[in-house]
């Protein structure tokens, strides 16, 4: 096997245990976090013997998570690899029908965090921002939340996601971020909020992001149930189609 649990070194694959029928290969993990990982028939030179036919993963998308025991079939690949949740994990593969099974010791509470491209809110950006300061709280409802106090935070858009096991962001794919919108220089205290229950496909439905300042106006996403009567930022009434920073019962809403 290959993966971030040894640096991607495919000139040192990690060793599968043969069993006695010659073609069950067996290994045990233990982790901590969340790893990528493909399993691999042999040593390559670089990485264009490694994906010219020696590279197996479940499917050519990549980072396909692996929460749960279950069983797949490997096919050859030149991108594709598995996300491994964290827990204990005992993986199997049949050298014959290259059929991998996945098997999960216990049950490991699923965690979330809160990520995106605001090193000012989450200390760093995306990926690199997976540590307990960015940690979701479970609630008493199910649902998940953190909570940001007192951030100074520059004007403009922040890009964020939900981020489940450490591995599998939500919502999926490129260009799904969800935004949180700043609209001047300030302290705020921000929060987070996520919906496991709900539907992971659908932006801004299960994921809600609202920044208040320390002044105690509140910045939210302005939807149908807020009020019909706006102000602009100089107290003029305006159309309810206004594009902007809008302000109706003492609270700002972007449009």
């Amino acid at each position: 096997m290959v993966g971030s649990i040894n640096n991607w070194d495919i000139s040192n694959p990690i060793a599968m245990t043969l069993g006695a029928d010659g073609k069950t290969n067996t290994y045990e993990l233990n982790l901590s976090a969340a790893q990528n990982i493909f399993v691999c028939t042999a040593a390559a030179s670089d990485w264009t013997v490694m994906n010219s036919g020696l590279r197996y993963a479940i499917t050519q998308q990549k980072n396909v998570p692996i929460t749960q025991s279950g069983n797949y079939q490997l096919i050859t690949v030149s991108e594709g690899n598995f996300n491994l949740s964290p827990g204990e994990w005992t993986i199997t593969v049949n050298a014959e029908t290259m059929a991998a099974t996945f098997t999960k010791k216990g049950s490991v509470e699923t965690f979330y965090h809160v990520t995106g491209g605001s090193a000012e809110l989450f200390g760093n950006t995306w990926g690199d921002a997976l540590t307990d300061d960015n940690k979701m709280v479970k609630q008493a409802d199910g649902t998940y939340k953190k909570t940001y106090d007192g951030v100074t935070l520059t004007a403009g858009d922040i890009m964020y996601k939900i981020v489940r096991d450490g591995g599998t962001y939500i919502p999926d794919g490129t260009g799904n971020d969800n935004i949180l919108n700043i609209p001047e220089d300030g302290t705020y205290n921000v929060v987070f909020t996520y919906n496991p229950a709900g539907d992971p496909d659908l932006e801004g439905l299960t994921t809600t992001g609202e920044a208040t300042s320390t002044t105690g106006i509140s910045l939210v996403k302005v939807s149908d149930s807020v009020p019909t009567v706006y102000y602009n930022l100089k107290g003029q009434r305006v159309n309810a189609d206004t594009k902007g920073i809008l302000i109706a019962d003492g609270k700002k809403f972007i449009r």
